[in-house]
């Protein structure tokens, strides 16, 4: 890949699962589902104010699915690339 120049797969699948997160958190894209990811509601958040809430799940396949897979990676963004006006902020992590 650095033959090329280009991002893996893993990596544009990380990207592009956070661009998703980030549309439906700022209201750029419907989802039916209202519960398809929840904002935690604590006063006493560290980093971004828009931390996402882990469901607990039982089974190794549920892990996989992205409003799981995302979480994690969506809370360890700084608040300033969570709170940015612009989409493109995510292309530069």
């Amino acid at each position: 890949m650095n033959i090329l120049g280009l991002e893996t797969l893993n990596r544009r699948r990380v990207i592009f699962d956070l661009i998703l997160c980030y549309k439906h958190l700022h209201g750029l894209v419907e989802i039916n589902n209202c519960n398809f990811v929840r904002i935690y509601q604590s006063s006493s958040t560290r980093g971004n104010g828009m931390k996402l809430y882990k469901e607990q799940c039982n089974i190794d396949a549920r892990n996989q699915f992205f409003s799981n897979r995302i979480v994690d990676m969506w809370n360890s963004l700084p608040a300033a690339v969570v709170l940015s006006p612009s989409v493109a902020v995510l292309n530069e992590i």
